[in-house]
């Protein structure tokens, strides 16, 4: 099946299956790279990021775009964190002001990446063209959803154990700064060497 929309190039969904079939490779996800890839280039937006559940957080996986990455949104904050907890997709348009230059508009688009009514995370895509996420740019997002939490539940499952694991050890440390700010002077060079023998156990476990 091929997804499009008047003036911008066809994309077919035949490619992402056989793209997510893969394994990520040791140190990065070249699938979920090689998707967001061909979403940025090929559907002119903006930017397009995908981003996964990690406790209380979600964490950026892939991102293509001219602004630096928000790698890490609370759960339930800005339009990424409230697609994900409503689990709905939802469009959006903001009015970008420029200092001395105006306004214009930027269209923004949460797919929820779902399965089995679990929310895994979520595609946030934006663009220049205030009516870019119509019909067909919703169905092609809601199809790469759909097989993005396939391959995040299979050969990516890897992937998010990993953001578990490194949700679970930032909890701990957090938990760790708050204890030393309530300790005593005595005890908190005695607390910080701990944390810190334990954080070198827990990298080369």
């Amino acid at each position: 099946m091929t997804v499009h929309s008047p003036n911008i190039k066809l994309v077919s969904t035949k490619f992402f299956p056989r793209v997510l079939a893969q394994r990520p490779a040791s140190g990065k996800d070249a699938p979920l790279e090689q998707v967001i890839d061909l979403l940025y280039r090929q559907r002119s937006y903006s930017s397009i990021g995908i981003y996964a559940v990690s406790g209380q957080r979600i964490l950026g996986l892939a991102y293509r775009g001219p602004a630096l990455p928000c790698l890490e949104i609370a759960l339930g904050k800005g339009p990424v964190g409230a697609g994900v907890q409503s689990g709905r997709t939802t469009v959006s348009q903001l009015q970008l002001q420029f200092e001395g230059a105006g306004s214009r508009l930027q269209a923004e688009i949460v797919v929820p990446i779902k399965l089995a009514g679990r929310v895994l995370g979520a595609i946030d895509a934006e663009s220049a063209r205030p009516a870019s996420f119509g019909y067909h740019d919703q169905v092609l997002l809601k199809q790469v959803a759909a097989l993005l939490a396939r391959y995040l539940t299979s050969n990516g499952k890897s992937l998010m154990q990993k953001l578990r694991f490194q949700s679970q050890v930032t909890g701990r440390d957090t938990a760790g700064n708050q204890e030393k700010k309530a300790a005593p002077a005595s005890e908190r060079s005695a607390s910080a060497s701990v944390r810190k023998a334990t954080a070198g156990e827990v990298l080369h476990a």
